[in-house]
């Protein structure tokens, strides 16, 4: 098997559903086992999917949990460790605005070409606690980081600065609270302290944060980026971020397998990204486009593998 990276983005909970489609057509249709990525890169909604696959849920049993299918004995096991589930608020205000968290980020993501860092700095201080996110990983993972390399991507609210934790020693968090930061979308929930910094989603640098993994030496880089297909200007900024990212990681010799919403599924997965409503259906329709997407001769020979015959 080649040397694999795997990205996985941010997107709300229809984006984690696509991810689960994508994660569960490379399993049974390619034959390769997400959990056996050599490196795992996961931003907002990937870095929770990244901390499911760390601690041993394989890709058929998040697409079955998603759609309301019944998950194998060894998932039960990791499933019965969880707290009971608690929505996620939507931690926004009604009534009179709140002032920016913080506003001189508008300069740095000027200079930077990133909207999303103005979004960060210019949006009020979220007050939703998804803390819940952070206490359901902390039961999968007994263990304060997983054996395998594992990188997540959050911002320091201070600086607009893109900070990766289980690559920067400086500030290494517990995999839970690493989760709830790299997920703290602005304006929505609170900021995560660590380190003595506020971060907030890692979204707000990069949809995907690829350019992490250029030149590191992988055969291949598999993205699954929920927000940059389909139509309109935010997903064509994120197209746009990943196209630069993706034309580095080849220049530095790796293979790319990129798996974006098209047609179709693109427009299902518009609006409210977290409209948990929705997940089922795109959970399928995912799994589908994937199917067809991976019968690609390049998606083959860079995975190095071939159709599963139980598909």
């Amino acid at each position: 098997m080649p040397f694999v990276a795997l990205v996985l983005g941010a997107g709300g909970l229809v984006g984690r559903a696509f991810h689960v489609g994508v994660l569960d057509a490379l399993a049974e249709h390619r034959a390769w086992d997400p959990r056996r990525a050599d490196l795992v890169v996961g931003t907002s909604a990937g870095a929770a999917l990244a901390a499911n696959l760390r601690a041993g849920l394989a890709a058929p049993d998040l697409f079955a949990r998603t759609v309301g299918e019944r998950v194998s004995p060894e998932a039960e096991e990791l499933i019965a460790r969880l707290p009971p589930h608690r929505p996620l608020p939507d931690g926004r205000r009604e009534g009179l605005p709140l002032p920016p968290a913080n506003p001189v980020l508008v300069v740095p993501a000027a200079l930077g070409q990133r909207v999303g860092i103005a979004w960060a700095g210019l949006a009020p201080r979220g007050t939703g606690d998804h803390s819940s996110i952070a206490e359901e990983i902390r039961a999968l993972h007994p263990r304060h980081w997983p054996a395998q390399p594992t990188w997540l991507c959050a911002v320091r609210l201070r600086d607009g600065r893109r900070v990766v934790f289980g690559r920067d020693d400086r500030v290494f968090p517990d995999l839970g609270t690493a989760v709830e930061a790299s997920t703290a979308v602005p304006g929505r929930f609170r900021p995560v302290r660590i380190g003595g910094a506020d971060h907030v989603d890692g979204g707000a640098w990069s949809a995907t944060n690829a350019d992490l993994v250029a030149g590191l030496g992988f055969d291949t880089v598999v993205v699954s980026s929920p927000m940059s297909g389909g139509d309109g200007w935010a997903r064509a900024y994120h197209r746009w971020h990943l196209d630069r990212e993706v034309a580095a990681i080849r220049r530095s010799g790796s293979r790319v397998v990129v798996l974006q919403p098209e047609g179709d599924l693109a427009a299902r997965m518009a609006g409210d990204s977290m409209d948990a409503a929705r997940v089922p259906e795109v959970a399928r329709a995912a799994r589908a486009f994937a199917v067809s997407a991976l019968d690609d001769e390049e998606a083959q020979e860079a995975l190095g593998t071939r159709p599963s015959q139980a598909v």
